[in-house]
């Protein structure tokens, strides 16, 4: 299993969430820590990172598999999520 670092300046996003999009957001970062490879892997300036769909958000992370860390590196609203 895998642990899943928030950075503190996600975590204050988050919680700016919708509760029902929150409670699906729980549950999804539950699947991801038992099976990171489950997402999208993604191309061009996001290569070695994944991509899970939220509707209508995405959350973006990057493995570290000698660690066992999944790093979320965004919760974006999927028009802004690839834009950075």
């Amino acid at each position: 299993m895998y642990k899943v670092i928030i950075p503190h300046r996600l975590q204050r996003r988050i919680r700016r969430l919708p509760g029902d999009v929150l409670i699906r957001l729980k549950r999804i970062i539950s699947e991801i820590s038992k099976n990171p490879f489950m997402g999208k892997k993604l191309k061009g300036r996001y290569q070695d990172k994944y991509s899970v769909r939220l509707w209508p958000y995405r959350i973006i992370y990057k493995i570290q598999k000698e660690e066992l860390i999944v790093e979320v590196i965004e919760i974006e609203h999927r028009g802004r999520a690839y834009r950075k």
